[in-house]
């Protein structure tokens, strides 16, 4: 890391020669090599060495009997282990995941900070941490909803549809990761399960309390359900009502519910309402039906997961 001071008059006119020391502050810190007087434009220069251990430094420059402290950060080096990426749904490793959906990336010193999405738009970084997914067809930024230093939750753009795989390189604090490679398919279902994200009729949580009823309906929110017939752009919110009429984007494939072993009948239609798919004004079309789904926010906010176009809901007769 380097350091530099600059030394100026009464009237701002650059003093040259005037001696310059440079010291650590914190133990582990280290100074390798300092000019030992100001030079050209009154400049003096020192490269330091932070310690093994995470954290500050603080490193102390003085001229002219004026001193200035420095401080820097040492961070452990961040790892993105090619076996840690997950479904975000289930934290599952599908054989393939689906262009639009929320993959999960677990490693360690992933960022320096705890930060969820605040924006109605997916931001294409938080906290200094963003990735970038590549593969035949081009390069594409991933739009991320929460970073953590052992967990980040990214969009996989929708321009990768139809691609068989693509790499992704994180970036936290301006350093690379290594490539990491992903198989892609045109879907890879994955049922939120715990919280609020199983509702009945009445948008209440399906739990012990409250179990699912033989001939009534429940609500599943998922991830990774595959195309969807009005695609928005990567990160942003589902079309609206003024752009298709009854503000729905839906799946292009329909989802086949088991449960016991035994399939569903197909999705009940409600007035807007829908079988699989975004629902208006969502990314990733799991969160609000007219009415809200205020369960679900609560949901979200335990998992570190909001809607942003990657899910869809789907309603069933149990």
């Amino acid at each position: 890391m380097g350091l530099a001071l600059r030394a100026v008059d009464a009237s701002g006119v650059p003093v040259e020669s005037a001696s310059l020391f440079y010291s650590p502050l914190t133990s582990g810190g280290a100074i390798t090599l300092a000019d030992p007087s100001t030079m050209l434009y009154g400049i003096g220069w020192a490269l330091v060495n932070l310690g093994s251990a995470q954290g500050e430094y603080d490193f102390r420059g003085t001229a002219g009997g004026l001193s200035y402290t420095f401080t820097g950060y040492a961070r452990g080096q961040f790892i993105v282990p090619s076996n840690g990426i997950a479904e975000a749904a289930t934290s599952r490793v599908p054989l393939g995941f689906a262009p639009g959906s929320y993959i999960s990336i677990y490693g360690s010193n992933l960022s320096l900070a705890f930060q969820a999405v605040s924006t109605a738009a997916l931001p294409y970084s938080l906290s200094t941490v963003s990735v970038g997914f590549f593969a035949a067809n081009g390069r594409f930024p991933g739009r991320l909803q929460f970073v953590s230093p052992g967990q980040v939750n990214v969009q996989i753009p929708w321009e990768l549809q139809g691609q068989s795989s693509a790499r992704f390189v994180l970036n936290s604090g301006f350093t690379p990761s290594d490539a990491v490679t992903i198989p892609l398919a045109r879907s890879s279902p994955g049922v939120f399960s715990n919280g609020s994200a199983v509702l009945d009729e009445a948008n209440k949580a399906v739990d012990g309390a409250n179990p699912a009823r033989r001939g009534h309906v429940i609500q599943l929110f998922m991830n990774g359900m595959g195309p969807v017939d009005q695609r928005p752009p990567t990160g942003e919110p589902t079309p609206y009502p003024l752009q298709t009429g009854d503000g729905l984007a839906r799946t292009v494939d329909t989802a086949t519910v088991m449960i016991g072993g035994k399939a569903c009948p197909r999705g009940v239609q409600r007035p807007r309402a829908l079988l699989g798919g975004p629902l208006p004004g969502e990314r990733d079309g799991a969160r609000r039906r007219a009415h809200g789904h205020a369960g679900y926010d609560r949901f979200h906010r335990r998992r570190n997961l909001q809607s942003h176009q990657a899910a869809g809901a789907v309603s069933l007769q149990y």
